[in-house]
């Protein structure tokens, strides 16, 4: 993961994120709904495959917002 910095409100959500990494995330949110997305075909396919792509996922998105939002 980056070292950028991660505003206020999400510091606790990433800290859970990067402390219970490879524990099954998606179910200790309670009250998040999970979301989805459309891929073109290759790459859905190449998510697809990987061993476990909601981490993969997750942490794409992590990095993506920190790139993003560093200040």
């Amino acid at each position: 993961m980056t070292t950028g910095k991660v505003p206020k409100q999400l510091e606790a959500s990433t800290a859970r994120f990067v402390a219970e990494k490879n524990k099954g995330l998606g179910t200790k949110y309670g009250k998040s709904k999970p979301l989805s997305v459309m891929l073109p075909p290759d790459l859905d396919e190449w998510v697809r495959s990987l061993d476990n792509r909601s981490e993969w996922i997750r942490q794409a998105v992590v990095e993506k917002y920190e790139r993003d939002h560093k200040n």
